[in-house]
């Protein structure tokens, strides 16, 4: 293994993480995902070396745990981007090299290699302060300076949360670019697990400090262990019942809106409201007594007040 962490803990005021124990290969991506407070950022901060912990962090046979954070080859982009409001983007990407007094045409010759190789406009606003940059060239820009230096692994701490819907699809698809470009062993903390589909091959799921679920990220999602895992594995939401579809007594019956389906032999519910998704569906809230679920179906002229009948795919539920 590439990066072990055995039995790593740490505490920030009342909060307690871990004992947290993983390993990822040398190239995985992989995405840490889990609700605000579960010791994400944490994790990572104890990884680098920020945070007092106690445990092991084993990078390529070398125990780090003992290492200062500027010895352990670690990079880290944090959530802020942190850039210097003072210096251009050049400065900026160049800080690093600057501060180990790195040959001022090496410098030079590395910042405007490493933007070239982002592209996205970076090369362009070498001379921009960051007040004047879009938030995606500001991703960009501390992206570069955590990578124009020698690192072994880099870790990026929710690098989309500054984003909007429509600025994340073309900033998250360039940084899936960059990463790959540079054939490096990565993690990223997440919110949303699409994120995370769109650009690791690994996914941890945290709660409360602690790895409920650690699998290939198509794994986690197709086969979320805990309830808690399919809640945070689910973008347009996810249906609890324990009355409806032949839920197995006393247990829950979970399921995601894609996987109802309209049937002449099932359940009958009302539609209580429709939003639509694009052009062919909607997410449909239907109700039936006291409970209420949502369907990812097609429009087909459907509207509020109408009765329709529903199922739910087995292959595509789970039992908790």
């Amino acid at each position: 293994m590439y990066l072990e962490i055995r039995e790593l803990e740490a505490k920030i005021g009342t909060f307690r993480l871990g004992p947290v124990s993983f390993s990822i290969e040398k190239g995985d991506v992989l995405a840490i995902l889990g609700p605000s407070g579960s010791g994400k950022s944490t994790l990572l901060r104890a990884i680098c070396g920020l945070i007092p912990s106690t445990g092991s962090v084993i990078l390529n046979g070398v125990d780090m745990s003992h290492f200062q954070p500027h010895l352990r080859r670690m990079a880290m982009m944090f959530q802020e981007y942190a850039l210097f409001p003072h210096m251009n983007t050049f400065k900026n990407i160049s800080f690093p090299l600057t501060v180990k007094k790195v040959k001022n045409d090496e410098i030079n010759g590395r910042v405007k290699k490493r933007a070239r190789e982002i592209d996205g406009g970076l090369e362009e606003s070498l001379s921009f302060m960051p007040k004047n940059l879009p938030e995606g060239l500001k991703q960009a820009t501390a992206f570069a300076r955590e990578t124009v230096r020698e690192f072994d692994i880099l870790m990026l701490d929710e690098p989309f949360s500054r984003l909007d819907a429509y600025q994340k699809q073309f900033v998250r698809a360039d940084l899936k670019k960059n990463l790959l470009s540079l054939g490096k062993t990565y993690i990223l903390v997440v919110s949303d697990v699409l994120d995370a589909l769109a650009i690791s091959n690994r996914m941890i799921i945290m709660i409360d400090g602690k790895i409920v679920q650690d699998d290939l990220s198509m794994n986690v999602y197709n086969n979320p262990r805990t309830l808690d895992a399919a809640i945070l594995t689910s973008p347009l939401g996810l249906n609890t019942v324990s009355d409806l579809f032949d839920a197995p007594s006393g247990k829950i019956l979970a399921f995601r809106p894609d996987a109802v389906y309209e049937s002449g032999n099932g359940t009958e519910f009302e539609i209580i409201s429709i939003d639509p998704v694009n052009a062919r569906y909607s997410l449909f809230h239907l109700k039936k007594d006291n409970t209420e679920i949502t369907a990812y179906l097609k429009n087909n002229s459907k509207k509020i007040g109408d009765r329709i009948k529903v199922d739910v795919n087995r292959d595509k539920s789970w039992i908790y």
